[in-house]
Formats: C-alpha cells, structure tokens, sequence
C-alpha cells in the first residue's frame, strides 16, 4: 500500500495545473507554459503577471510574488484544506488513496457508490430539465422561456450557464427515465422522486427548475418555482427535501460562481434571492444567497474561507429588516466587517440594479460606501424611537447599549457623527450624554428560580382551577413551556441560531406569544431575558388565561424542582418535549390533509397531497 506523500507525488506528476487555473483566469500561450492575469485573492491587475510553467506544473505571480504547486493554488484560490484537494484531485484521476485505521471497507465502498449513484442522478435530472426547456418546448415549458427572456431579462447564454431547465406537468417521466438508469432508488434519497403504494412520482413537476449547485458546481438540490397563481397547495417556490446532499443550513446558493469574484474583490453580497443573485453576477459584483433560512454559521463557516467582508444586501420590507437584524449579531461575533446596504428606495436588488442604470463601478462604490452593520443598527433605533415618539433621554437609553458594542474607541468615535446628526446634537454634547446616561432597562435583576413571593403566589391562585387544556397539542406545549420557565437558565438559546430552533418549536402553540417577545428582547439586548421578564409578561393585558396559567405554574415552581439539574440533562428532557409538541402539530396537519384528500376529486391533487403526508411523516421520523 503507498503512502500519502507517495499518492501526492504522483498527483502532482499527472495533474494537469493549467485546466484547473483556466477555470479563474484566461490563459494565454507562451513558449514555457501560460501567463494571465492573477486570479489570486487579494490581487487585481490587467497586465498579466500570473505564469504557469507546463513543464515543472507550477505557478508564480511576478505582482504579488506568491506561487506553489496545485495544491496550493486550490487552497488559496477554492478555499480547499490540503486533504480536501487531495481527495478532490485523486478522485478526479482515478487514484485510490491509502487506507487510514481498520475501517470497513465494504460498507465505505457501498456508501461511495450510494453517493454516487446519487449525484449522477442529480446531475442526469438538471439536463433532463435543461432539455425540456430548451429543446421539447412543451407548453410549460415554452412559458417559462419567455419568463425568463421577456420579463426577467435573461440572455439565452445566461440560461444555459445557470442550467435552468423545466419540470413538465407529468407525474412521473422523470421517475422512468431515472428507473431505465438505474437510479430510481437513489432518486428517492436525493428527493428527485416519491413512492406511494408501489409508485413512484416525481417530485418536481410543472415547474421552472434552478438547480442549487455545491461550491465545487455540483447540483445537489433543485428548487422549482411555479408560473401559475400561488396558492396555499402551490407555493411560489418548492425545495429539494433536506437529505444526504442537500442541507439549507449549509448551503449558500450561487457560491460556485461568485468564488473567482470574491477573490477579487475581497468581499461578498447577502442576497434573499435567485434573480438577485444573478442581477449582481451579471454586473461581476461577488454575492450569494440564503435557501429560506436565517444566515447560520455553516453559512459563515464556508464563506470565510475566502472573506471577512459581507454587504447585506436584503429587501427593505418588514421581513427583510428583521432578517438583517437577526444576522448582524452572528456576524458581529464572528469579527466580520459587516456593512447593510439599503438604499434601493423599496425594490428588490434585481429591479433596483435594472432602474438605477449604474454602471458597475457605480455600484460597486455605493455598496461599500454602505454604513457598517452597528451604525446601520443604531440608526434603524433611532427611527423606531422616532416613529414611537419617545424623548431625547429614553431614545438615548436605548442606543446606548448598542453603542458600547463598538469593537474599540475608534469605532465609538466614528459612529458619534451620525447618531448626533440625526438627533441634532453636537458631537461633543451627544458623546457626554451617552457615557453618563444609563442603559434602558424594563426588568429588574433576575431571580433564578423558585419564586416564592406572595405576590406572584396569590396571582397564580385563581387559575389553579382553570380548566384542563382542550386537546393534546395544547397540553405538549403547556408542558414545554413550564419546564422551560423552570429550568430558565439551563436551557438558554446560545444564539440566533438556537433561537429561530425555540421559535419552530412552539410556532402555532398557546406559548408563541411569550417566546416570540422573548426573542425580540434577546435581539434588542443581547442577553437571555430574565424570569422577571416572565412575569411582567404574564401581567400584560390580552394574555391568553390558559397562558397566564402556564408561566405562573413555571415562575412558582414545586419544592420538588431541581434546580441543579445540569444543561445536559435539561436539554435531553427539553428535547424529549419538544418532540411530543412536534409530534402532537404533526398529527393535527396529516389529519386536516387526510381531510382534503377525502374531499379531493382530481388525481393530481390527491397525490400532491399524498406527497405532503409522506414528508411530514418522514420529518416526524427525525426525533432530532
């Protein structure tokens, strides 16, 4: 068996390094090799200085003195560790690499093989698709293409390069050509087709298909979106279900393209969606975009490979807001150099770069010309304070501790000027009242748990014998939320991410209310609210009874409770009530869809519908 250096050896021997650079950079001949313009990050040039010498397959940029061997070149470039490129480039020649520790080797060559089979019948889809637009024009298909040409301003080469394709309205042609491959088995893993009672249908149908591409180009999912009315039973856009290859949380669409432009320009766009993504790479402005979920740090975690520079660029409506405000504090602890452009005056990025008429460096200026991410923060406050009517001194309250955020005292200083110009103060007079003012604060100190006060005990009196919650969706989320309140501190969300998981868990439920205002404290503050918080809440007016009920049986908590159980144990058990409030929501929705079924008259229909049944069985499988 030869060893690893022995392995790299021979890769580098038979590697071609001038294929793998011609992919970031256009290479022209020369008497030794090639020479370019420098697609290293970091270094911009139109007189190329980059070579590629063919006989020694090494690089060296004369501009910015770095060179090294393809390794190398993929590490810096592509963002790939040394073992990833290794595997990468062995698999890609045919090299088997040594074996490491007694694994077993069938069952890894059976995994291979499973995954792919699997990405053979991703990629065989995305051309199935592709061909149906462009050459078997069925009617769908044909109304796709002129959404695309008429009123998306795609260019025919455009559509080829993002290898958009259409779903015809058929139930199952993609699953026989897939079964002729033999690859139905595997296409039902990659959520490409679905069986009921001995059949299998395609998951995608009547739709246009973008494929989602892995950062190496690879389709791994597809989403379709509908030209037809959207309804509650046709959303506008349907996703891949998660899978082996397919997780949202990890997944920043449009990465595969925008790497080159990264390292160009040493920063990236956020983005919400597809046609704004392509509106920015079409003017050679580097951005990506979330796949329906909050940025996560999977999301950063890949993207700082190769940056530390982000301009959120999302939409100006409510939602948009709130996401911006939900990434800012994970990219805030991240230390990235976060910027929020919004001066799109209500649009979308696509229509507002199709209004504007900028040109690109247009563009580019007034993307990094945006506020950062903390002064872009404090000055959305300041017109909520606004908006709210509050006074100069409570309007100070709440801006000052977003204020001690700043990395460092220059950081203080520069955000001073745009504060005091939007509150009409002098520099010096606002720096003044901010060190002396104290930060706003709605709640007193917290109190751990086992608040036995007379106060809280007497208001807890009259619901002891409130009636019983009326069904068992109810009564998981009754308990739920009681054994948070009780373990308050032990189970504390760690972050944004933990958060949006407390929001999925309880949406829908009695107890929505109270973690939703939970949540919005957190994003305000930054810190876990208190249990003060919890009843102060418990005393506003409008509380459901039955959830008055549950924060009072939860701050007046049993002598029987413990309150050194530690986090491990608190989450199992959180966890283990979740999955009964999950299960308890889940049972409602199968029955109210085996409903529609019962009532339901057209073929079609039934199996869409029988399809969402299956998925939300699958999904309640997962007890995570």
């Amino acid at each position: 068996m030869r060893t690893l250096p022995e392995v790299k050896d021979e890769i580098k021997d038979r590697v071609d390094l001038s294929q793998i650079v011609a992919k970031h950079t256009k290479l022209v001949k020369t008497s030794t090799g090639f020479k370019a313009c420098c697609p290293l990050p970091g270094h911009k040039e139109k007189t190329p200085s980059f070579n590629v010498d063919a006989r020694k397959n090494l690089y060296f940029c004369y501009g910015c003195q770095r060179g090294g061997d393809v390794f190398k070149f993929l590490e810096e470039v592509e963002g790939l560790s040394f073992m990833e490129a290794l595997k990468e480039l062995a698999e890609s020649l045919s090299i088997e690499l040594p074996k490491i520790g007694a694994k077993d080797v069938k069952a890894s060559k059976e995994q291979k093989s499973k995954r792919e089979s699997g990405m053979e019948a991703l990629t065989r889809s995305g051309a199935y698709f592709a061909y149906v637009l462009k050459e078997e024009k069925t009617p769908g298909a044909k109304e796709a293409l002129k959404y695309l040409l008429n009123d998306r301003g795609l260019s025919q080469e455009e559509i080829e390069e993002l290898h958009l394709g259409f779903a015809p309205e058929s139930p199952d042609m993609l699953s026989r050509k897939l079964k002729e491959a033999g690859l139905l088995d595997v296409a039902e893993d990659a959520g490409l087709s679905r069986n009921y009672s001995g059949h299998n249908y395609d998951f995608f149908q009547d739709r246009l298909m973008i494929p989602i591409r892995d950062r190496r180009g690879r389709i791994i999912a597809f989403s379709g979106r509908s030209l037809k009315e959207v309804t509650a039973k046709n959303p506008k856009y349907k996703n891949s279900p998660e899978n082996i290859f397919f997780k949202k949380k990890e997944v920043l669409y449009g990465l595969d393209r925008a790497v080159p432009l990264i390292n160009q320009s040493n920063f990236v766009c956020l983005v919400e969606g597809f046609f704004d993504q392509w509106a920015f790479h079409r003017r050679g402005i580097p951005a990506v975009a979330v796949m329906g979920t909050a940025l996560t740090p999977e999301h950063l975690k890949e993207l700082q490979r190769f940056t530390k520079k982000m301009i959120l660029v999302l939409d100006a409506d409510k939602a948009g807001v709130a996401s911006t405000k939900r990434s800012l504090p994970l990219l805030q602890e991240g230390s990235w150099d976060v910027r929020v452009f919004s001066g799109m005056q209500g649009k979308d990025p696509d229509e507002w770069l199709k209004e504007s008429k900028l040109s690109t460096e247009q563009t580019f200026k007034k993307l990094n010309e945006a506020p950062d991410g903390l002064e872009w923060l404090i000055l959305r406050t300041l017109d909520d304070a606004k908006e709210e009517q509050l006074g100069r001194h409570l309007t100070l309250q709440r801006i000052k501790g977003l204020w001690n955020q700043a990395a460092d005292s220059t950081h203080k200083a520069l955000l001073l000027n745009p504060i005091a110009t939007f509150m009409g103060l002098k520099t010096e007079e606002l720096k003044e009242a901010l060190e002396q003012i104290g930060e706003e604060r709605s709640y007193a100190p917290a109190q751990r748990f086992n608040i036995k006060n007379d106060d809280i005990s007497d208001r807890y009196e009259p619901f002891k014998d409130h009636s019983v919650s009326k069904n068992s969706w109810d009564r998981a989320s009754e308990e739920l939320i009681v054994y948070w309140i009780r373990h308050w501190n032990s189970l504390a969300p760690e972050g944004p991410e933990d958060w949006m998981k407390r929001l999925d868990i309880f949406e829908g439920s009695i107890a929505f209310p109270l973690v939703h205002a939970c949540f919005e404290e957190f994003s305000r503050t930054g810190t876990l609210p208190t249990t003060n918080f919890v009843n102060a809440f418990a005393e506003q007016e409008g509380v459901e009874p039955l959830l008055k009920q549950c924060l009072y049986r939860g701050l007046v908590a049993p002598e029987s409770s413990d309150e050194t159980i530690s986090r491990d144990k608190a989450l199992i058990s959180f966890r283990e009530l979740s999955y009964s409030l999950r299960k308890e929501k889940t049972q409602v929705d199968i029955a109210r869809i085996e409903q529609e079924i019962r009532k339901s008259s057209d073929d079609m229909i039934t199996v869409s519908l029988l399809q969402k049944v299956q998925s939300l069985k699958i999904n309640l499988e997962n007890k995570d």
